[in-house]
């Protein structure tokens, strides 16, 4: 069985771009009060609060991604992670999931249906993230590893 791992997430630059505008906003924020003429006390409390914000919010957005290995499939969400050994999973499927207005492009995303029915959809692993060929590659590799595994 294989051990590389593959693992689909959020890119690095938007992480970046993400953290610029979190920590422009909080230094705006902390400028924005000095002129103000609030203490060094509230200065102090709004920046260490601005920077446990800025934080979370990146954990928020780092965290979920999709693990790809030869032991199964992990899914790792905000505040949880669930791994389905390959031998759980009955079904991959692809679904069309539609934008929020008519102008979104449809986008195609991965589900798997453990041996309980229960549905979990893979997080960034879909075609509005991967362009069509890398996620045709994805998804026939993810099947690919299920067949060996089960």
């Amino acid at each position: 069985m294989e051990n590389d791992r593959v693992v689909y997430r959020v890119s690095v630059g938007l992480v970046s771009v993400l953290t610029a505008i979190l920590l422009v906003v909080g230094a705006l924020l902390l400028v924005a009060l000095s002129l103000n003429d609030a203490s060094a006390g509230v200065l102090i409390g709004m920046g260490a609060g601005w920077l446990v914000f800025t934080a979370f919010m990146l954990m928020l957005a780092v965290r979920p991604s999709t693990v790809v290995s030869g032991a199964g499939v992990q899914v790792r969400r905000a505040f949880d992670a669930r791994t389905l050994p390959w031998a759980r999973i009955a079904d991959i499927q692809t679904e069309e999931v539609s934008g929020q207005s008519a102008a979104h492009l449809q986008v195609s995303g991965v589900a798997l249906y453990d041996v309980d029915g229960q549905r979990v959809v893979l997080p960034y692993l879909h075609n509005k993230r991967l362009k069509p060929e890398r996620f045709e590659a994805a998804l026939n590799d993810l099947r690919r590893r299920w067949e060996a595994g089960r």
